[in-house]
């Protein structure tokens, strides 16, 4: 049966965490807020949707849009340093021979495509980043009210990717291979666990 597969990118698709990190120390210190430079600040801003955890430090309503768009240049350059997980490319030209495959990242739609691009990774039927709509739960619900009667999995590497794939309402699926360790994304009870990217093949076809 098909299923509609929804990635996240950095974690999940691109190992990019030592490429993103210096962006999102750059980011915190244009605000003013050292404390969150520190590999384990910036982590826990992921344990949640990033900006609900953002807004818990300051408040949104401060942010200047220059800021955002110097983090989507920033993060755009990241990107193009960044390279696939092994074994998540040929998983990827698996599935989307049966299945739907859509990305929804909490980076950049410009950075996610720059990425797709560069890796040749053209199995995606829907792209969306954080500039068109910051809410990932509303985002998934909206791919899953649009392909009806399809089970539908949302595979993430963060607490909050856990959390937002449960809010809405569809199978969450930890990858223990990105950004958040696997004791971290337990707390979410995600509905699987994966040690590793080729798990999603017995996953999805059983």
């Amino acid at each position: 049966m098909k299923a509609v597969l929804i990635f996240d990118m950095d974690g999940v698709l691109a190992d990019s965490w030592e490429v993103c990190y210096p962006c999102f120390q750059q980011f915190a210190a244009s605000l003013n807020q050292p404390q969150l430079c520190s590999k384990e600040a910036i982590l826990s801003l992921f344990e949640d949707n990033f900006m609900t955890s953002l807004g818990r430090v300051i408040p949104l309503t401060s942010l200047q849009s220059d800021l955002f768009l110097q983090l989507a240049s920033d993060m755009n350059n990241a990107l193009t340093k960044a390279t696939c997980f092994a074994g998540i490319k040929p998983t990827l030209e698996i599935l989307c021979k049966d299945h739907f495959l859509f990305l929804i990242t909490a980076n950049f739609t410009s950075a996610a495509h720059t990425f797709l691009k560069n890796q040749q990774l053209n199995c995606f039927q829907g792209i969306s980043g954080a500039d068109q709509s910051f809410n990932k739960a509303e985002k998934i619900r909206f791919i899953a009210k649009n392909n009806p009667g399809l089970p539908v999995y949302y595979i993430g590497d963060t607490l909050g990717d856990i959390i937002e794939g449960k809010a809405a309402g569809v199978k969450t699926v930890a990858a223990g291979w990105g950004w958040h360790d696997a004791a971290t994304l337990r707390r979410g009870k995600p509905d699987y666990f994966l040690k590793h990217p080729e798990d999603l093949l017995s996953l999805i076809n059983t």
